[in-house]
């Protein structure tokens, strides 16, 4: 996640970033738990796909579900 990306998540949850870092100085460890809910929210995701009927196709679901775990590495 980029500081850019990260940085909007605190503005669209109406959380002050600065003021926050201040009150707490907890930055390293909101954003690894920020990271952490992603992964996991990407994994649930690529589960869904891997659990879709069959009629879809197993190769199809493999690179959906790998794609959105990729996403994780960028």
């Amino acid at each position: 996640m980029t500081d850019m990306e990260y940085n909007k998540l605190f503005h669209r949850a109406n959380i002050n970033l600065v003021a926050f870092k201040q009150v707490n100085d907890c930055d390293s460890e909101l954003r690894g738990m920020v990271e952490m809910a992603v992964a996991a929210e990407r994994e649930e995701c690529a589960k869904l796909i891997e659990a879709y009927p069959e009629w879809i196709g197993a190769n199809a679901k493999q690179e959906i579900s790998a794609a959105i775990r990729a996403r994780g590495n960028t």
